[in-house]
């Protein structure tokens, strides 16, 4: 039996999605996902009904592997869901893996999302000891700030992103400290306002942009660094625009449709 999707990106990140709850996302995702023998994507997203929200967001990455939260998935899914006639309107209730969450769209198409999970204390099972932000952890001979937004991170300064290597990121992503693996940011401090971020991500590998990965990024360099609460950030698949306001911290950028499939 087919299936339709249609494919979105978020500032590079890619993903395919569906309109109905899939039986068996994880095989789908691991074999369309695929660069090679599928459609190619990060992950696969699909919606479903909620009684505590406008709507449900699933999201699985390319390894197969549930995802708590995606900040870039979730504006793709927002516009997905916009283009489908599944939200109308110009503020959202959608709810994910770790609760609700509110976004709105601007005039400019742009979707931003407010994050209401941010953790600076993490203790086991996540972290094999307990961690705080402002005290970095030792991982393969460099400075780990660890928090939790929506899902865990690890923020590292670097004088260039771009020339971590493979070996290092992969190492760091699946050290024994965290037991089920941790997405990793180097990041490039450019001027009190911008940020230069690379994203190693947990069932992905490298990644074109992480929205949870920028605004983590953001967070450690606000509260560590001294940076602005307002911040570009720059990502291989573009810019994003990360706040702190009223207290919590926010998320906006774009997410366009890139084509139309059916999986046989």
């Amino acid at each position: 039996m087919s299936q339709s999707f249609v494919k979105y990106h978020a500032t590079g990140n890619d993903f395919l999605i569906f309109s109905h709850a899939l039986s068996n996302p994880s095989e789908v995702a691991i074999k369309h996902c695929h660069r090679r023998f599928g459609f190619g994507a990060d992950g696969i997203l699909f919606a479903t009904p909620s009684e505590i929200a406008d709507i449900k967001m699933h999201y699985y990455n390319a390894d197969g592997s549930i995802a708590s939260m995606c900040g870039n998935g979730y504006r793709a899914f927002v516009r997905y869901c916009l283009d489908k006639g599944l939200l109308e309107g110009t503020s959202f209730l959608v709810e994910t893996a770790v609760g609700v969450i509110e976004s709105s769209l601007y005039e400019d198409q742009d979707i931003e999302l407010k994050f209401n999970t941010v953790i600076e204390e993490l203790k086991p099972p996540h972290v094999l000891k307990p961690t705080k932000l402002k005290n970095p952890v030792h991982i393969e001979n460099h400075l780990m700030h660890v928090l939790f937004v929506g899902t865990l991170h690890g923020v590292v300064f670097v004088d260039d992103p771009f020339k971590v290597s493979d070996e290092l990121a992969h190492a760091m992503c699946t050290s024994s400290f965290f037991p089920h693996h941790i997405n990793v940011n180097f990041v490039a401090v450019k001027s009190p306002t911008e940020l230069s971020v690379r994203t190693y991500e947990r069932g992905v590998g490298w990644t074109y942009s992480c929205g949870t990965g920028s605004v983590a990024s953001g967070v450690v360099a606000h509260s560590v660094i001294g940076c602005e609460s307002k911040l570009k950030v720059h990502v291989l698949g573009g810019d994003l625009s990360v706040r702190l306001h009223d207290s919590f911290w926010h998320l906006k950028g774009s997410a366009t449709i890139v084509g139309k499939g059916e999986m046989l």
